[in-house]
């Protein structure tokens, strides 16, 4: 890529990633369409997402810049290739050993406390990310998708041997209502401490840099074409403890050094 300086040309090699929307005609595009999940994913990355990273400063992004964005069809996003400033993908089968999980929710930490600041300077933000994957207003498809994958869950811990069955039976018998209980599980409470959520917090959604002894010191998110919603959750940690004793017995058990931080941090 060449641009002009002053007087001279300068030439500089760039390198970005180009996200696209389903062209072709399918299920897949029908859904993405109806439920305006790119949509919502490029209202995302221009806007909230940047005004999180300027709050932060270089020192933590929280994404990649986003050098274009086309909103009429096909809609794409042309972002920073995150591979130029050192960060990589995590082992997917290997998972996150402890000290990846504590700067990945460092990352989460600084995510939800920008967008709360960001919020509290322009409080109509929040109503603009207020459906959520599992919501009323989403189309039929959605939730016939989930009901469908939790009775193929069914199947298939029905093999699992290990298992005490009487957990899939529980499963089971919410199958059919798991999603409308989802929804109404997750709707926006006024009264609650409530952030953005990145929506898809896993593994392959994240990048991480290194230093030279191979430690993981820094991450920064990725989203997925499908769900990225950012929705709204009214919960914070003390929520966890309070409501599950498994969580709080895992708290005092020393082995338990990642749960004791999420407790421990101020």
């Amino acid at each position: 890529m060449s641009r002009r300086r002053d007087d001279r040309v300068v030439t500089e090699k760039r390198s970005f990633i180009v996200k696209i929307a389903p062209q072709e005609e399918s299920t897949r595009r029908n859904l993405i369409e109806k439920s305006s999940i790119f949509h919502t994913e490029i209202k995302v990355m221009v806007d909230t997402l940047r005004k999180m990273n300027d709050l932060l400063g270089p020192e933590h992004p929280l994404s990649g810049r986003v050098f274009h964005v086309q909103r009429e069809y096909p809609e794409f996003l042309m972002i920073e290739d995150l591979a130029i400033l050192g960060f990589r993908m995590a082992h997917r089968q290997a998972g996150l050993d402890l000290d990846h999980c504590l700067v990945a929710l460092r990352g989460l930490a600084r995510f939800h406390a920008s967008s709360v600041a960001v919020c509290e300077k322009e409080p109509n933000t929040k109503q603009l990310y207020n459906k959520a994957v599992y919501c009323s207003q989403q189309p039929s498809e959605v939730k016939t998708i989930f009901i469908q994958a939790t009775k193929s869950l069914v199947r298939e811990a029905r093999k699992w041997q290990e298992l005490d069955q009487k957990y899939v039976d529980k499963i089971e018998k919410i199958s059919d209502v798991i999603y409308d209980k989802t929804a109404d599980a997750v709707v926006l409470r006024e009264d609650r401490f409530n952030v953005i959520n990145h929506g898809d917090m896993w593994v392959n959604n994240m990048m991480f840099r290194y230093n030279d002894e191979g430690k993981p010191i820094a991450v920064i998110f990725i989203s997925t074409l499908v769900w990225d919603e950012v929705p709204w959750l009214g919960s914070s940690v003390p929520g966890v403890g309070s409501e599950s004793s498994t969580a709080l017995r895992y708290h005092n058990d020393p082995k338990h050094d990642l749960l004791r931080w999420l407790f421990d941090v101020n």
